[in-house]
């Protein structure tokens, strides 16, 4: 609907089935949105928090992790990867291509585990080689992968 200009139909389409949260601050805002993120992945949904500013992602990526790990969700950090600490079930999303490793800008995968080499990920059924350059959640300069919560945001590779 948004590409045809139907703006007022768009939006209200959207507020009908529940896809926008108003509130009076933006830490209310995000405090529903995690809520709002965390109950959809328990469910299964596939499932993924949107922020236009860094700060804003990386506020969302803190709550969903504290989330997560508060539900038993989410372990200890395992590594440190660019000053960002990573976990067995984080989920991270990739922003670059990387075709040596078989990773495609806007791959989504989950942690498993970490090693010297880096982190090790599932991808869908497939699981890339470790690589800390281009497996991990921060957002360095030459960073391939983005924790998801935003995770998400909030749920990125």
């Amino acid at each position: 609907m948004l590409r045809e200009r139907a703006n007022h139909e768009a939006v209200g389409a959207m507020q009908r089935h529940g896809r926008i949260t108003t509130a009076p601050t933006a830490d209310k805002v995000r405090t529903v949105m995690v809520g709002d993120w965390l109950r959809h992945r328990r469910a299964g949904d596939d499932t993924l928090m949107i922020a236009a500013r860094w700060a804003t992602v990386d506020d969302l990526n803190l709550r969903a992790r504290r989330a997560l790990r508060d539900a038993g969700a989410l372990g200890d950090d395992i590594a440190e990867v660019g000053g960002l600490g990573s976990a067995r079930g984080d989920r991270v999303l990739a922003h670059h291509n990387d075709y040596r490793l078989g990773v495609c800008n806007g791959d989504r995968a989950v942690v498993l585990g970490a090693s010297a080499h880096g982190l090790a990920v599932e991808m869908g059924q497939r699981r890339a080689p470790p690589h800390p350059a281009h497996l991990h959640r921060g957002r360095p300069p030459d960073a391939r992968l983005r924790h998801h919560g935003a995770q998400g945001p909030g749920d990125d590779v």
